[in-house]
């Protein structure tokens, strides 16, 4: 199976903040997915972190959890896409097409899991996903 997580996913991951985290910790120890992603979503990453938590995170935590993160997710190059009333959620979107992924997994209420589906990529939130791969990622 393949998965994107949303950005908002990987902010919450790096603060160490409850299910995100515990979901990206089990998936890497346990390859049950393979984790697309993008240089383009790294960059993301490292400029909410920078905007919204500046002096929470040290920048080498920020540099360490992304090489970790690129070698162990799969790197593709998003499409270019247009389906998101939020601009920034569309190379999200766009790395979810590219990478042929089964799942995008946000807690973006308003934007992202208002399409629900895109091609074949099921949106859904955090806690559905974790329920629905609970009862096989034992």
């Amino acid at each position: 199976m393949r998965i994107v997580l949303d950005t908002n996913i990987l902010v919450a991951t790096l603060l160490k903040k409850g299910t995100a985290y515990r979901l990206l910790q089990y998936a890497l120890k346990k390859d049950q997915f393979d984790i697309v992603s993008a240089s383009k979503q790294m960059e993301e990453l490292k400029s909410v972190l920078n905007k919204k938590f500046p002096n929470v995170l040290h920048k080498s935590e920020v540099g360490t959890f992304i090489n970790l993160f690129t070698q162990a997710a799969i790197m593709v190059r998003p499409q270019r896409v247009n389906l998101s009333p939020d601009p920034d959620d569309n190379i999200i979107l766009g790395i979810a097409l590219a990478g042929k992924a089964d799942y995008l997994v946000t807690t973006d209420k308003a934007d992202l899991l208002a399409l629900k589906k895109v091609n074949t990529t099921k949106i859904v939130h955090l806690s559905a996903f974790i329920k629905q791969v609970s009862r096989y990622c034992r």
